[in-house]
């Protein structure tokens, strides 16, 4: 599901990240723990897609996507964001308002691929029906 190799990163010329592998299957999970400059805010930053961090060497696949190809919004609707232990508050937006535009963004994005499978269905129902009108009692070795 996410898998690093490799992984080298630095931030203003200073290297943080040294060759860093990692695979995470899907269904496991993992804390990452260490001292305070051993790469781990680094890391999420990497991975979040946070601007201003140079990926020298190595690769990061996830979902067998290039999660290095990948923009901040795409990475976020194949579920790999930050969320803060501590979110600063926004004067005059409400959590729940907040999450809601979340959710419903999420839901977009679902409702789109839904549609796009519901077509290919479609396509393939009359072209299933076709196939039944063309062949009659053959039909039977056609079908899928």
């Amino acid at each position: 599901m996410l898998e690093i190799k490799n992984l080298h990163v630095s931030i203003e010329g200073k290297k943080i990240l040294k060759g860093l592998d990692l695979k995470i299957n899907q269904g496991e999970v993992h804390a990452l723990m260490g001292p305070n400059g051993s790469g781990k805010s680094t890391l999420s930053y990497v991975l979040s897609g946070k601007e201003g961090y140079d990926i020298e060497e190595g690769s990061i696949t996830y979902k067998n996507k290039n999660l290095l190809d990948l923009e901040v919004d795409e990475r976020a609707n194949e579920g790999l964001f930050l969320a803060f232990q501590y979110p600063m508050e926004i004067p005059g937006v409400q959590t729940s308002f907040f999450l809601r535009t979340a959710i419903n963004s999420k839901k977009k994005v679902f409702r789109q691929t839904r549609n796009r499978l519901i077509r290919v269905c479609k396509i393939h129902e009359r072209c299933r029906r076709e196939v039944k009108y063309l062949f009659g009692d053959v039909k039977k070795r056609s079908e899928c």
